[in-house]
């Protein structure tokens, strides 16, 4: 019988309707992959040394007193953290770190990234942790971007889009 698997489940009789295999198990892989980051930031910035601990280095930034009315992460929140990348010259590894859940680890992100921005002698900076897939995109669309008016133009890296300031229409996408 046409369309029929042995396994009993049916197929299409549209081969073009499939959704390929290869495909699938990649988009099953980015989907398990943005589970297991969301919870991690990615920490620039800070030195490696002998002396502490990379975790109690973060936790104790995470105290430092800012002016600002801005949420706090307590030191608690911060289950773990790693370093990782090669080692260039003298520039210090990033820190991975994990937060308890992906709300705690954006108020990090948010609270480093306005503490370094006041105190220009801290050169910490902090970003969510992002896939292979993320990264590349971001990397596309701000190449188009360069091509475009950037004054004219912002990315919405959520929706992989390029869209005009005055209109808010989608200018350039990855995935129209």
């Amino acid at each position: 019988r046409r369309g029929a698997r042995s396994d009993g489940f049916a197929l299409p009789f549209n081969n073009d309707s499939v959704f390929p295999v290869k495909s699938f198990n990649v988009a099953v892989d980015e989907a398990v992959e943005l589970k297991l980051k969301s919870r991690n930031a990615v920490l620039f910035g800070v030195p490696e040394n002998d002396l502490e601990e990379d975790l109690a280095a973060v936790r104790r930034l995470v105290t430092i007193a800012c002016n600002d009315k801005i949420d706090r992460v307590k030191p608690s929140e911060i289950l773990y953290c790693f370093r990782d990348g090669p080692r260039v010259d003298e520039q210090p590894r990033f820190l991975k770190v994990c937060c308890v859940t992906s709300q705690v680890k954006q108020t990090f992100i948010n609270f480093i990234n306005k503490v370094a921005k006041h105190a220009s002698n801290l050169p910490l900076r902090a970003r969510p942790d992002l896939t292979y897939q993320q990264r590349e995109n971001g990397r596309k669309l701000r190449e188009k971007l360069s091509e475009l008016s950037a004054a004219d133009h912002f990315i919405n890296y959520q929706k992989s889009a390029i869209f005009c300031k005055t209109s808010k229409e989608r200018v350039f996408s990855l995935y129209a």
